[in-house]
Order: C-alpha cells, then sequence, then structure tokens
C-alpha cells in the first residue's frame, strides 16, 4: 500500500492475516498526527475549497505532479502514468471531484487505531520512505517500523511517489522480498547473526532531517528473535 493505502493494507492484513503472506508499505501514512499535504490543506475547508478547487486542482496536476511524479530513473520529465492519475478529475468538474476526494475524513479520528494494531502483524513487512517526501514524514516510516515485529525500513532517494520516482529500484526489491518470504515459508530472513548483528551500514551522508544515528548505526527492529537494520537505496 501507498500513502493512504497503507492504512488500509495494514488494516486488512491485521484483520486477515492468515490470508497475507508479506506486506509492503511505500510511504505509510498510519498515524494519527498525519497533517494534509500544504497545497491540498485549504480544499478541506468548506466554502474556501469550492471556490480554490479549480485553481488548486490545475496547479496540482498540470505543475505539482508534473514534478513530484517523475520517473528519475529515465531522462523524461514527467512519467507517462501520470495521465491515468489525472483523468478521473480533468474536465469543468474535475476539481470539485477532486475536493470531494480530499474531504475523506479527519485523520486524527480515521487512523486513530491504526497504531494500537501495527504490533500485532507478524507477517514480513518491508516498509519504503522517500528521503525527499514532503507529504509523509520520515518519523512515520521510523514510528512503523519500531511498532510492526516482523519489519524492515528502507530508505530511497526520491520524494513522495516512489514507484514512480524508482520503479526498478522498488519492483527489484519487492520481488526479492517476496521471494524470500516465499522461501521462509513467510518468515522474513533476519539480517546479521550474533554479535555481528550490530555493526554499521556502509557509510553514507545522511540528508537533511534523517537521523545520521539511524542510518549509521543498524540499530534496527529486533523483536521476536529477528532484528532488521534500516538501509538507504
Amino acid at each position: 500500500g501507498h500513502d493512504a493505502g497503507s492504512a488500509i493494507a495494514a488494516h486488512y492484513t491485521h484483520s486477515f492475516q492468515e490470508h497475507v503472506g508479506s506486506l509492503a508499505l511505500l510511504s505509510p501514512a498510519l498515524f494519527p498526527d498525519l497533517k494534509p499535504y500544504c497545497l491540498l490543506a485549504c480544499l478541506r475547508r468548506p466554502v474556501i475549497g469550492e471556490c480554490l478547487a479549480p485553481l488548486v486542482n490545475a496547479i496540482f496536476w498540470k505543475v505539482a505532479m508534473r514534478l513530484a511524479a517523475r520517473n528519475e530513473e529515465e531522462t523524461e520529465t514527467a512519467n507517462s502514468t501520470l495521465p491515468h492519475f489525472y483523468e478521473p478529475f480533468s474536465g469543468f468538474a474535475g476539481g470539485w471531484a477532486f475536493m470531494l476526494v480530499l474531504r475523506w475524513g479527519k485523520p486524527s479520528d480515521i487512523l486513530a487505531h491504526i497504531p494500537g494494531i501495527l504490533p500485532r502483524i507478524v507477517v514480513p513487512t518491508l516498509i519504503f520512505q522517500g528521503l525527499r517526501d514532503p507529504a509523509i514524514p520520515a518519523s512515520f516510516a521510523r514510528r512503523a517500523h519500531e511498532l510492526i515485529p516482523n519489519c524492515e525500513l528502507v530508505y530511497i532517494n526520491c520524494g513522495h511517489f516512489i514507484p514512480l520516482n524508482k520503479p526498478g529500484v522498488i519492483a527489484d526489491r519487492l520481488l526479492r522480498f517476496f521471494d524470500e518470504s516465499i522461501d521462509t515459508g513467510g518468515m522474513a530472513r533476519p539480517i546479521g547473526h550474533g554479535s555481528d548483528e550490530r555493526q554499521a551500514l556502509p557509510l553514507v551522508t545522511a540528508p537533511t532531517g534523517v537521523s545520521k544515528r539511524l542510518l549509521l548505526s543498524g540499530t534496527g527492529n529486533q523483536r521476536h528473535g529477528r532484528f532488521f537494520r534500516p538501509a538507504l537505496v
């Protein structure tokens, strides 16, 4: 699940774990202190949202999304899938349709129960977080990583739309993750053994807003005898 889809994926996994072999969460919007993206926050306000919807819709799709959703692995300036995302919000009434989608409820209410169910998710879980994500704080990924017992956290040097920014990197990592989960019968493969579990990761420059200690120390999630280190891709 990506963004709000992470909450749906986490809720489904918690409710039907016998039907889920492994779980991947990208830019996880899982906590009730989530703040709507600044450009879109005005659309959630009555009257003001109705007045600004056409303008904000045009700016968001024609400018912001063309920059944010570009495929960084290619030379193209915008991802070829973007028109398909925009189609439901095009035309005369598109701005108001977009506004209604954004008024899905208050994060403080809808996401209030999610932190409580994360520790009860036992399937192998992989979290991706973009280091340049302006919408979902990196702290959300760290908090989810700490709460989910059988979990690994991977940082990607991109923005919010991870599957569009780095499709090749994500596809390769997901395939390896799913293959490992199948090979181990649903039990994620731990990283490191014995005293070597806390060896530092290769030296990297910690981007702004990301703790060097988190990137370099290798102090990942250690529960139920499994140890996972945050990684940088």
